[in-house]
């Protein structure tokens, strides 16, 4: 379907339609789209750029996110990576849709970060797409592209889990792969 609207762009006249469609979405900017998404230094969690982009392969999406937790809190933490999630913003309010799968063993890999410490880690997405069944990991809320952030599993040593506020990322925005680039090079 998409080689045959292609085919017909390409035709006389359909390059004319191709760029009437470029100039009237240049110029409608979606106001909650990536360029909406700005920096936010007060975050605990910053994640490595503001963008990203789901990569498809063998039927699964993928991608790690880099990211840096900061310890600004007065108390040493521990970082469960077993206990990490991603919500998505929808309509003001944050939903959890997604969690990595973590073998048990993980567990016993607690790291301690110091106050005033810093903790670099990756958040790893491997989900299957929407219209797979019976598969592991999945995005629980639909369509996927949208304004995500992440949540770590941080506790006080000995302690009670951290504040929502104290263990969120800055916000992102999580796309998918453009359907024209998967196409095969003529």
């Amino acid at each position: 379907m998409v080689r045959a609207l292609v085919s017909r762009l390409e035709r006389p006249g359909g390059s004319f339609l191709l760029g009437a469609a470029l100039a009237s979405t240049l110029a409608c900017s979606d106001p909650f789209g990536p360029d909406s998404i700005t920096p936010e230094p007060d975050a605990p969690v910053q994640t490595s750029t503001l963008q990203y982009t789901l990569l498809l392969d063998r039927g699964s999406y993928r991608l790690l996110i880099p990211f840096t937790y900061y310890n600004r809190t007065q108390r040493a933490v521990v970082y469960d990576s077993c206990r990490e999630s991603l919500q998505k913003e929808v309509n003001g309010a944050w939903f959890d849709t997604f969690a990595p799968v973590c073998p048990g063993i993980a567990l016993a890999s607690l790291d301690t970060i110091p106050p005033g410490g810093e903790q670099p880690s990756v958040f790893s997405i491997t989900a299957c797409l929407e219209t797979e069944e019976n598969c592991g990991s999945r995005f629980e809320i639909t369509p996927i592209p949208g304004v995500y952030r992440i949540v770590l599993g941080l506790r006080f040593v000995g302690g009670d889990l951290l504040d929502g506020k104290d263990r969120v990322s800055n916000r992102f925005w999580l796309g998918l792969p453009s359907v024209v680039s998967q196409l095969p090079p003529n």
